[in-house]
């Protein structure tokens, strides 16, 4: 794993908190590595927003509920459009990648019901990511994707998921139900707000529970 992917995957996971100092030498030691690929891994981490720059070094980057609410509003606009052209462009593979990724999404979410688990949870994360990248991919629009991958790092953060109950998962899954069959059907604007809505409810979701820590 390189420096990049290796500090981006410690801040997702936590093993990094928000507000932590991150230097070159304390990294470079960590990885046994020079501090040249450090330093460009953490260039890309600011550029990704997840570090901020100090005066020596960088710090993990913290997020106020209007960082999320903004963060989440481009999300939405991108995530739209992405889904308004993948109606458009799809091609029958993308179809059945996106029944496969719902389908054992559903699965893990009922195994979670019966017998919560972390491993089961990690794959409705995954399951989750991969029928968005799809429809993403979908899209035909390399550009996009770019953009996307920037925005969907937050609830990636902020392990999101995890704080989703039965009913929550539940709703995931119709909501990703009903973009496909918009995606299907070649329904542009039906698979746009179909997106937008799932997107502005799991913000519903984030801003609820951070407001009760």
């Amino acid at each position: 794993m390189d420096a990049y992917q290796y500090v981006k995957e410690r801040i997702i996971s936590g093993h990094y908190q928000s507000g932590e100092r991150l230097t070159e030498v304390m990294l470079a030691n960590e990885l046994e590595v020079s501090r040249t690929p450090v330093r460009s891994a953490l260039q890309q981490l600011e550029f990704d927003g997840l570090v901020t720059p100090l005066a020596k070094g960088y710090v993990v980057s913290s997020f106020s509920k209007e960082d999320i609410q903004e963060i989440y509003q481009i999300r939405a606009l991108l995530e739209g459009h992405a889904a308004f052209e993948a109606a458009l462009n799809r091609t029958e593979q993308h179809i059945e990648v996106l029944k496969s990724a719902n389908e054992q999404f559903m699965q893990y979410v009922k195994h979670t019901i019966a017998q919560p688990d972390e491993a089961n949870m990690e794959k409705i994360v995954y399951f989750n990511k991969q029928f968005h990248d799809c429809v993403n991919d979908a899209s035909g629009n390399s550009y996009l994707k770019k953009h996307i991958e920037q925005v969907v790092i937050l609830p990636l953060v902020y392990r999101s998921f995890y704080w989703y109950d039965q009913y929550e998962l539940k709703r995931s899954f119709e909501a990703h139900e009903a973009i496909l069959k918009a995606i299907e059907a070649r329904r542009p604007e039906r698979a746009k707000s179909a997106v937008q809505e799932h997107i502005y409810n799991a913000l519903d979701h984030i801003l609820e529970h951070i407001g009760e820590e």
